[in-house]
């Protein structure tokens, strides 16, 4: 039986900074189909440059491409923004989705 999480998946990554834009790079350079954003939209340009990859017009069609959203930002404010404020991911995302958040976020207590 095939991994159902292998490439070629569809894989949002969210956050294309100092970590995230390397994180990503190595997704794309496995195989894994990316739908890529960030705030600062010359970071998707620059990564674009160097990587195949889809620029979605929202979070939200973003995760309806993609089973599994990958987030790498500066908080965990930021973090619940992307995810649950206006034109949140989390709007888009199928029952089943993964979400895998590897910002620097602190834990709940």
């Amino acid at each position: 039986m095939a991994n159902s999480l292998a490439p070629p998946l569809n894989v949002g990554f969210i956050g294309l900074g100092n970590m995230g834009a390397p994180m990503a790079g190595h997704l794309a350079a496995a195989g894994y189909r990316l739908h890529v954003m960030d705030a600062a939209l010359d970071a998707v340009g620059r990564f674009a440059e160097k990587h195949a990859c889809e620029q979605p017009r929202s979070r939200e069609e973003l995760a309806m491409a993609c089973p599994v959203l990958i987030t790498m930002l500066p908080n965990g404010e930021i973090v619940r923004e992307v995810l649950l404020g206006e034109d949140g991911a989390a709007g888009g995302l199928a029952p089943g989705s993964i979400v895998i958040d590897m910002s620097s976020s602190s834990p709940l207590g």
